[in-house]
């Protein structure tokens, strides 16, 4: 059997045997082609949860998703069937792996499909049985999700779940596509630990080692999450594992035994936009734990505001009036910051994982040379947190922003599309080009709070930026209420900004 014509012939010598699989609402068979190999699959109407599923298959296309064909009427069993192709290799949980870096790079896929399903879609898809079964690795490697009967875009059509494998809100009924990253954490963590999931839910996750980098590993763990507002994205726990192999890839391939593995573009410094530099240093911080944000805008700090601050018990209220950047500049200025003394002046943001350094808004400051302390500063830190981002003022003479400019890794420069704004940033681009303040090729663009309808379209944006624009990030209504106000935007980011920061952060190398 070559092609759909062949169907009806074919599916009429559909016998007993050739049922697979039987359940309450339905039946599943193989249909073989003319040389008797398997070639479709054909699951009753009555199996699948949500219609809207199927049809979503039927209109995708993508190398770890199982080809839907449609719907027919099988007459042997006088009933409606969607078709499937026929996927060939052997399941997750008879396949035999040569190392836990295999099973990393598998994952990171299979991570990258979930995003897919997630995003790509017109509606989010979920699986909502991923289990080690129903993930087949073909011959060439590559894994294929398998076995949508219980997969939904509408949430209230769910009906069953696999329990062992299932989120916490999934068995209760109301599951969320953070219920696949849950299922999908669980499998991962069962392969590389070979522990059953009763036995790893049942354990404390801080007590279980992975073999992955640090910060991999505790992403991983808030994959597991009972609450599925803490759970990362799939894309985040795509490019962590993909960091930690590379991670282990280069401290393999150092020429000197116990290395350490040094991070690129630990330095970011966030040009023209507040907004964008916190809602960075947020998303960084939840992949990579131990981020330093620096208000560098001496005229117009935010950080403390957009981020928000931990809270400060009486007891230790006093030693909150020495914790800004200006007593951390003073310190640098004498030869008297250590990582002991810089780690005491920071301050802990309501973002876990994130500190702040802000200034106190005295201007008898702003007229002090600060160029070598602050580079002093920034060698510090960069010796006590992951990444350092740095959110940089407009005035280009600055001090603090000059050498943000010109010692970062990487500048973000953050842009509203629109033809005046982005004028007047490439004029300030073009400047410190022209004066040899900062080395161009390492500036980004990134239109910040974007909206398709009213702003410059992205190709026009690429053109203007000679290709140096980043994916945008996108508008959000939640970030304009929340401006300054006691719940800031950042802590809890979209779904989709999320994915962008993402995005942004793989296309730099800042993570």
């Amino acid at each position: 059997m070559s092609t759909l014509k062949q169907l009806d012939s074919d599916i009429m010598s559909i016998g007993h045997d050739d049922i697979i699989a039987a359940g309450t609402r339905g039946q599943t068979w193989i249909i073989y082609s003319d040389t008797k190999q398997p070639d479709y699959i054909a699951k009753g109407v009555s199996l699948f949860s949500d219609d809207q599923a199927a049809h979503a298959l039927e209109k995708t296309y993508h190398p770890s998703l199982p080809r839907c064909f449609g719907k027919c009427f099988v007459p042997v069993v006088q009933q409606e069937c969607y078709l499937f192709e026929y996927v060939e290799g052997v399941s997750l949980r008879n396949y035999d792996f040569n190392n836990s870096e295999e099973i990393i790079k598998l994952f990171a896929s299979l991570f990258e499909l979930l995003n897919f399903m997630q995003m790509m879609l017109d509606n989010p898809l979920m699986h909502l049985d991923i289990k080690p079964d129903n993930i087949i690795i073909k011959s060439n490697g590559i894994p294929v999700l398998i076995d949508f009967d219980s997969a939904c875009c509408d949430r209230s059509c769910v009906r069953s779940c696999t329990h062992d494998y299932a989120a916490p809100e999934h068995r209760a009924g109301k599951p969320t596509p953070a219920s696949d990253v849950f299922s999908l954490s669980l499998v991962l963590v069962e392969l590389l630990i070979d522990m059953r999931p009763e036995n790893i839910l049942g354990e404390a996750l801080n007590s279980i080692e992975l073999p992955l980098s640090r910060q991999s590993a505790n992403l991983i763990k808030r994959g597991l999450a009972s609450d599925s507002q803490y759970r990362p994205n799939a894309d985040e726990l795509a490019a962590a594992l993909k960091y930690s192999v590379d991670q282990f890839n280069s401290l393999e391939n150092s020429d000197e035994e116990g290395t350490d593995f040094v991070d690129d573009n630990q330095l970011i410094c966030v040009w023209q936009s507040a907004e964008l530099a916190c809602e960075l240093a947020s998303f960084i911080s939840s992949r990579q734990p131990n981020v330093l944000m620096i208000d560098a805008n001496w005229l117009d700090p935010r950080a403390d505001l957009l981020l928000g601050l931990a809270d400060i018990s009486k007891k230790h209220m006093s030693s909150t009036l020495t914790r800004y950047l200006d007593h951390a500049l003073v310190c640098a200025a004498d030869n008297a910051l250590d990582s002991k003394k810089l780690m005491s002046l920071v301050r802990q943001t309501a973002i876990p994982g994130l500190w702040v350094l802000s200034p106190s808004g005295r201007y008898d400051f702003y007229e002090k040379d600060m160029v070598e302390a602050f580079s002093r500063l920034l060698v510090m830190a960069r010796q006590c947190f992951n990444r350092i981002v740095i959110a940089a003022g407009s005035i280009v003479y600055d001090d603090l922003t000059c050498l943000a400019l010109a010692t970062s890794d990487a500048v973000l420069t953050g842009v509203s599309a629109n033809t005046a704004d982005m004028r007047s940033v490439g004029r300030l681009v073009a400047f410190a080009r022209i004066n040899n303040l900062a080395d161009i090729s390492k500036f980004w663009f990134v239109a910040h709070d974007y909206q398709k309808k009213c702003d410059l379209s992205i190709s026009l944006l690429r053109e203007i930026c000679q290709e140096k624009i980043l994916r945008p990030v996108t508008f959000c209504k939640r970030r304009r209420k929340s401006r300054g106000s006691s719940h800031p935007y950042a802590l809890n980011l979209t779904r989709a900004n999320r994915s962008e920061y993402a995005a942004i952060c793989r296309k730099t190398g800042i993570l």
